[in-house]
């Protein structure tokens, strides 16, 4: 069974020292479940699962970032911190964690964009996303309560060190009109993909007020 297969895995790491499982990349409920609960028979330690939302503001299996905690608390699935990794880009990225913020508003979330979308050219690999466009998706993810935050296919260090100051230099803002206005048009203006039809798409919803503290709970969170 793949559970087993995730059992056995988490044997190893448990052996190696690890501090938390880190699930990521997903578009299955079936293959989040299966892996939470190979995980749960070995180890007690922190769970994290993020989703990839990519297709028309859906997984490749047709979940929405909305969908996601009532899904996880169907299955009785517990986690320490859910969100969204990969994806087309920052702004596809940002506007899946609103819509995940709004459903769960209590939930410690996750945000990992690629660095745009790669365009193979002269032999390698082009993204493209700029430090300034990670800095400013950075801000606005900790404008909408984002604690954990970094990127994924196509980020180098030298990006995430841009990222790193705009943590370091970040002052909360006032989640008011003018802030959910250069929200939405940082959305609109470098959006890779078309907005998602009414069909594919939740209504939507407001971001959240406020950073979360620094602090992290050891509560998992029960869905």
């Amino acid at each position: 069974m793949a559970e087993d297969c995730f059992a056995e895995q988490t044997h190893g790491l448990e052996e190696g020292s690890v501090d938390a499982f880190w699930i990521e990349t997903l578009s299955s409920l079936d293959e989040a479940e299966t892996a939470i609960r190979g995980i749960e028979r070995v180890s007690d330690k922190p769970i994290v699962l993020c989703m990839s939302f990519d297709t028309a503001g859906r997984t490749m299996m047709g979940l929405t970032p909305a969908d996601l905690p009532a899904q996880l608390q169907k299955l009785a699935l517990n986690v320490d911190a859910f969100g969204a990794n990969r994806g087309l880009g920052p702004a596809e990225l940002l506007e899946t964690l609103i819509s995940m913020s709004a459903a769960y508003p209590e939930v410690t979330l996750i945000a990992r964009s690629n660095y745009g979308i790669p365009e193979f050219r002269g032999g390698t690999f082009h993204y493209h996303g700029t430090p300034e466009l990670m800095a400013a998706y950075t801000e606005y993810c900790l404008d909408i309560g984002v604690r954990i935050i970094g990127g994924c296919c196509g980020t180098t260090p030298e990006v995430i060190a841009v990222m790193h100051r705009a943590i370091d230099n970040y002052a909360p803002r006032e989640m008011n009109p003018e802030t959910q206005a250069k929200i939405a048009a940082f959305i609109a203006e470098n959006r890779t993909s078309p907005t998602p039809s009414a069909e594919s798409k939740e209504p939507t919803d407001q971001p959240r007020s406020g950073r979360r503290s620094a602090g992290r709970s050891r509560a998992r969170h029960q869905l």
